[in-house]
């Protein structure tokens, strides 16, 4: 397998990223290369985007841009860059279905939760009243709020954790407006939700 270059743009926080990343990932290796990404690497690398591409576009001979969310001024550089280096740029779009396809679920954001939180999906799911289990749930409350918008219900996100409607409304304002619980989720997730 040769090494190409995989670009993949932020996705938003409505998006199962991981998912996105995976199929991105199979789609390159089934064009017969091994990717190089600055997402599949990201744990490993302190470099910012522009220095990561041109190091990683001297030792491939393909570049793919996945442009499912549009194609950003960072791509736009790359495949200048590629351009003047003779190397072949594909524009590429995984999902005709999007972002069905990719929407996060309120299962994917229980589990983020819950490994973020530690606490595990049964005691989330659970009727203890345990202070830290409590606060698990509001953090849930308020980032299936954040990332889902009004897609779905309070009673919706309620009936992932065994709660009614009433119960989500109240968590999510404990999540926004007591201390503890608010620096907890930004701890988690940022000043802007992204977690980064």
């Amino acid at each position: 397998m040769k090494p190409a270059f995989v670009q993949i743009p932020d996705t938003g926080t409505a998006v199962n990223r991981s998912r996105y990343l995976r199929d991105c990932m199979k789609y390159v290796v089934s064009q017969g290369h091994f990717p190089l990404s600055r997402d599949a690497y990201d744990t490993y690398l302190s470099m910012d985007q522009g220095r990561f591409t041109s190091q990683m576009l001297g030792i491939c001979q393909t570049a793919y841009l996945f442009i499912d969310f549009g194609i950003t001024k960072d791509m736009t550089a790359t495949a200048k860059i590629a351009a003047k280096q003779d190397i072949p740029v594909y524009f590429v779009k995984i999902s005709e279905n999007y972002p069905k396809e990719y929407e996060t679920s309120l299962a994917d954001i229980l589990q983020e939760v819950s490994e973020k939180t530690k606490i595990p999906i049964e005691d989330l799911k659970s009727s203890t009243r345990k202070r830290e289990v409590v606060d698990a749930r509001d953090i849930y409350y308020r980032r299936a709020r954040e990332v889902c918008g009004k897609m779905y219900s309070l009673a919706k996100i309620g009936r992932e954790v065994n709660k009614d409607h009433a119960t989500v409304l109240w968590g999510y304002r404990e999540a926004c407006e007591t201390k503890e619980i608010a620096d907890q989720y930004q701890e988690y997730y940022g000043s802007n939700g992204t977690g980064k």
